[in-house]
């Protein structure tokens, strides 16, 4: 019974092996560019994505003034939203992913990308 129970523990342990040694070679860049208030965010990545959101943090004074429908993300706040803002994908789209939005007042924004291949959340700063 117990050399049945370590032989199932092996092949999970493999299983898991073999799957993060899939991801390895993986990636995912992000990048945002503003133009006159518009903020445009475009994610590169290799391999697969089970989950893809983004985070924005807006400076003092700035509002989120609204997100373009095209390629927006399922989950965004609404217009007038400041502080963080949180947007998601529901079904990770495929590579590259581009949205946009629009904020009013002055000052910066900085940005985030959160994802998950199978495990864990991983952080990437969007530059």
């Amino acid at each position: 019974m117990i050399k049945k129970l370590l032989s199932g523990v092996s092949i999970f342990a493999l299983a898991m092996v073999l799957a993060s040694s899939a991801f390895a070679g993986d990636t995912l860049t992000a990048t945002q560019t503003v133009d006159n208030g518009v903020a445009t965010v475009t994610i590169n990545y290799t391999g697969d994505l089970t989950a893809l959101g983004i985070q924005v943090s807006l400076a003092d004074g700035m509002t989120l003034a609204s997100v373009d429908a095209a390629n927006a993300p399922d989950i965004k706040p609404k217009a007038g939203a400041t502080g963080n803002l949180d947007f998601a994908y529901v079904t990770p789209p495929a590579s590259p992913v581009t949205f946009s939005y629009t904020v009013a007042g002055a000052g910066a924004a900085s940005a985030q990308v959160l994802y998950r291949r199978l495990g864990d959340e991983i952080v990437v700063p969007v530059n």
